[in-house]
C-alpha cells in the first residue's frame, strides 16, 4: 500500500478493503486458527488435569440444588447468585479464548493495512505475548458487569416468586420483554467497546485506558458503526450458510448417485455415517477461512476511525514519505560509495 492509500474510507469501502486483506493473507489467518486451536487444545488438557474436574464436580452440585430449587419454586438469593457467578465465570472464559484468538488476527489486519510484511510467526507470538493487556481489559469488562449482576439476577428472582412461570402467556411476554432487554444491553456494551482489543493491542493500553479508548472512537457514530457491523455479520453468516447449503447440496446429490446404482441399504447406512462424521470436520475446516473476516473488518473499521477522528492516515503518510526518503538516501550513499572506489581503482591503475 502507497502513503496515497491511507485515508479516510467509506463503510463500503471498509468492508472492502477486509475482504481484500482476508482474501491476500487467507492462507496465513487459517493456519494461525488452526496453530492456535491445538496449542489451545493441549492447554485446556493441562489445565483439566490441573484442577477443572474439581470446579466442574462443585459446579454440578450447584446446579443440581438450582434445579430442585427451581422445581419446587423455593428460589433461594443463594442459588440465584451462585447460578449467576457460575455463568459470569464459564463466560469471561470464553471471552478470554475469543480475545487471546482475536490478538493475531488484528496482527495479520494490521500489517496488511499498514503494508507491513505479514508472518505467521509474528502472529502467533503477539496472540501470547498480549495474555496479560487481554486479561486486563477482561478485568476492566467484568467490573463493568457487576451492575447489571444483580438485575439480571433480581429479574429472574422476581419470575419465580411472583409465580410467573405458572401462567405460560405472562411468563412469555415476561420472557420476551427481558430477553429484548438483556440483547439492547448486550448491543450497547457490545458497540461502544467494540474496539477495545484493537486499542489495547495496537497502541498497548490497558485496563480502563483500552475501554475509555473505544468509547472516545465510537462517539459520535454509535448508530451507524452498530449498523454496520450487524450488516456486516449477516453478511459473514449469509456466506457461511451458503457454504453449508452447497454442501448439503452436494451430499444429497452423491447420495441419489449412488442409490441408483446401489440399493443396498448396508451400503448406503455406511454412506449416511461416512458424511455425518465428515460433516463436523468439514464445518471446522470452513470456519477457519470465514472465521477472521470479523476480526479484519474491526481492525479494519478501528484504523478509519482513528483516520476520521485524529487524522492518523497524516501521520502514516508522513511516515511512509520519511522512510522513502531513508530508502533514497541509502540508496544513493551506496552508489556514491561505489563510484568512488570505482575512481580509486582506475586512478591506482
Amino acid at each position: 500500500m502507497s502513503s496515497k492509500n491511507f485515508s479516510i474510507m467509506s463503510y463500503t469501502d471498509v468492508m472492502d478493503k477486509s475482504f481484500n486483506i482476508h482474501k491476500k493473507h487467507m492462507g496465513t489467518s487459517a493456519l494461525y486458527l488452526l496453530i492456535f486451536y491445538i496449542i489451545s487444545f493441549i492447554l485446556s488438557l493441562v489445565l483439566i488435569l490441573i484442577g477443572v474436574f474439581s470446579f466442574g464436580f462443585l459446579a454440578f452440585n450447584s446446579l443440581n440444588d438450582f434445579q430442585e430449587d427451581l422445581l419446587t419454586r423455593n428460589m433461594g438469593i443463594g442459588s440465584i447468585i451462585t447460578f449467576t457467578s457460575i455463568f459470569v465465570i464459564i463466560f469471561l472464559f470464553m471471552y478470554l479464548f475469543k480475545a487471546i484468538k482475536e490478538v493475531g488476527i488484528i496482527d495479520i489486519a494490521s500489517r496488511g493495512i499498514l503494508d507491513k510484511k505479514v508472518r505467521l510467526e509474528n502472529a502467533i507470538g503477539q496472540a501470547f505475548k498480549n495474555i496479560p493487556v487481554v486479561l486486563s481489559v477482561l478485568l476492566a469488562y467484568s467490573i463493568i458487569l457487576i451492575p447489571f449482576m444483580p438485575i439480571v439476577g433480581g429479574l429472574g428472582y422476581l419470575t419465580f416468586r411472583l409465580d410467573l412461570i405458572e401462567n405460560f402467556d405472562q411468563f412469555s411476554v415476561w420472557m420476551i420483554v427481558l430477553g429484548l432487554g438483556i440483547l439492547c444491553i448486550y448491543g450497547y456494551l457490545t458497540t461502544i467497546y467494540m474496539f477495545t482489543i484493537q486499542a489495547a493491542v495496537v497502541e498497548k493500553l490497558y485496563f480502563f485506558k483500552a475501554l475509555r479508548r473505544s468509547r472516545m472512537l465510537v462517539k459520535g457514530c454509535f448508530w451507524r458503526l452498530l449498523g454496520v457491523n450487524i450488516l456486516f455479520s449477516i453478511t459473514v453468516l449469509a456466506i457461511t450458510y451458503s457454504i453449508y447449503s452447497i454442501l448439503g447440496i452436494l451430499g444429497g446429490l452423491l447420495y441419489i448417485v449412488i442409490k441408483s446404482f446401489s440399493s443396498d441399504e448396508s451400503t448406503m447406512t455406511i454412506l449416511m455415517m461416512i458424511g455425518n462424521l465428515l460433516r463436523l470436520p468439514l464445518q471446522v475446516l470452513f470456519s477457519l477461512f470465514i472465521s477472521p473476516l470479523t476480526g479484519i473488518f474491526l481492525t479494519t473499521l478501528y484504523y478509519n476511525q482513528r483516520f476520521k477522528k485524529e487524522g492518523y492516515n497524516i501521520q502514516l503518510k508522513l511516515e511512509k514519505l520519511e522512510e522513502t526518503e531513508k530508502t533514497i538516501k541509502e540508496k544513493n550513499s551506496e552508489k556514491f560509495i561505489t563510484s568512488t572506489d570505482d575512481s580509486k581503482q582506475r586512478n591506482i591503475r
